[in-house]
């Protein structure tokens, strides 16, 4: 009991930490080595969760088995073509350190702790409001440099908090609908992360949040309460645009279909040879493979592409391509660079596998509901940029893919709890 509790306590402080450390680092001076914790309290979590279970690797996890042969696949890239075991131990951890805490939410948290997180995540963003906010208007932070906890001063950085705004929005919709949130916290949530779009040039949470309503619509409930929502977040979404439009004048138009062309197949970022989005793969294919055949399919192998703050951490790869490319801005664009299409393929099925179990059992359950929505969510990340990469949300994003593993164990418990109540009565 005594080891669950600790194991649970670590998992809350892992997402916790992680959405506030960024901040003390790079607003507050802290030590940079304080983005390092995360990493004792991963390995921490995997030997304890290893222990509980006996030392049993668990076979019947669908979501598990695709990571094992992922794993296998990128290091038998790596091995043919092999750098430096540094670069393979150093991507070992970048990628694989979330799957680790995948694997510890599954076996040690329940459905009650699944609702506390996302409490938790909903204070988190109102914490966020008021620090964007003293950001904003004391310091003087503004466009994509605004990250809120997650730290401010780096351009892009504020793709953590786009994906906590993301998050939360659906959890309140959904919540409302169910009749578990009122009103006016909905209201003040949506109002509060349109406000942070139009300051931090968070274009797509407009996109985002009219996926979110589409989600609801379609997979939760049509009732009246949702079409009144709709329409006022209609009129709050026309307003906010207005105000965008106002603040930045070049992006006039970006819900056009014209717009969204532009900005997914032709703009690239900084240079001519720079990739974008949609056309990554085939600019790495082009340009970075020259054609190879084992490396369009496999990747240059887990390692062999890494990068890092450290020069001692950059690979030979990357060192030549990192820089002009930057296929390290996109999480599935490092992804195929390293893996080639088996190991990008088999990233997407990991996510494509939660989401079936999902949509199999979604029907008036509220936490698969918010499960279906986090992995499409996830997905979404996946191909627009980093963030699934990164501690920041990384680690919570991947707990709340573990949602429906964690209903089928307490299911599982409760099952064993009846029967052998029945059995003693």
């Amino acid at each position: 009991m005594l080891m669950k509790i600790n194991c649970k306590k670590l998992i809350y402080f892992q997402i916790i930490y992680n959405c506030f450390v960024k901040y003390l680092v790079i607003d507050l001076g802290f030590p940079s080595l304080l983005n390092y914790v995360t990493d004792l309290i991963t390995v921490a979590l995997f030997i304890f969760t290893i222990k509980k279970l006996d030392y049993k690797i668990p076979r019947r996890n669908a979501a598990l088995n695709i990571t094992f042969i992922l794993l296998l696949c990128t290091t038998v890239s790596f091995f043919v073509d092999f750098t430096s075991i540094t670069f393979y131990l150093w991507s070992l951890r970048n990628i694989f350190r979330f799957y680790i805490f995948f694997f510890a939410c599954i076996y040690n948290l329940n459905e009650s702790d699944l609702f506390k997180i996302f409490e938790l995540l909903e204070k988190i963003l109102v914490i966020n409001f008021a620090i964007c906010a003293y950001e904003y208007f004391v310091e003087g932070v503004n466009y994509d440099f605004l990250g809120g906890s997650f730290g401010n001063g780096a351009t892009g950085g504020n793709g953590p908090l786009n994906i906590l705004m993301v998050v939360v929005t659906g959890y309140v919709l959904i919540q409302y609908v169910h009749n578990k949130k009122k009103w006016p916290e909905v209201m003040g949530i949506i109002v509060g992360c349109l406000a942070i779009a139009v300051v931090a040039e968070l274009k797509f949470y407009f996109f985002e949040i009219i996926i979110a309503v589409l989600f609801v619509v379609g997979f939760v409930k049509h009732n009246f309460k949702m079409l009144a929502t709709i329409g006022i977040l209609c009129i709050l979404g026309y307003l906010a645009v207005a105000l965008y439009n106002r603040f930045y004048s070049n992006n006039v138009g970006f819900l056009s279909l014209e717009f969204i062309e532009d900005y997914a197949l032709t703009r690239t970022y900084g240079s001519a040879t720079d990739i974008n989005r949609l056309t990554a793969i085939d600019v790495i294919s082009e340009t970075c493979f020259d054609g190879d055949l084992k490396d369009i399919w496999f990747g240059v192998g887990l390692g062999n592409g890494t990068s890092a703050q450290f020069d001692f951490l950059q690979s030979p790869f990357f060192i030549q391509f990192g820089d002009r490319i930057k296929y390290t801005w996109f999480t599935h664009a490092t992804m195929f660079v390293e893996g080639g299409y088996i190991g990008l393929i088999l990233y997407f099925a990991f996510y494509i596998v939660i989401a079936v179990k999902e949509m199999l059992a979604l029907k008036n359950n509220l936490l698969m509901q918010l499960g279906l929505y986090c992995c499409i969510s996830s997905i979404i990340m996946v191909v627009y940029n980093q963030t699934m990469q990164i501690e920041s949300m990384g680690y919570t994003m991947f707990a709340l893919l573990a949602i429906p593993y964690i209903i089928d164990i307490s299911n599982r418990r409760k099952g064993q709890y009846e029967k052998s109540s029945y059995n003693y009565a």
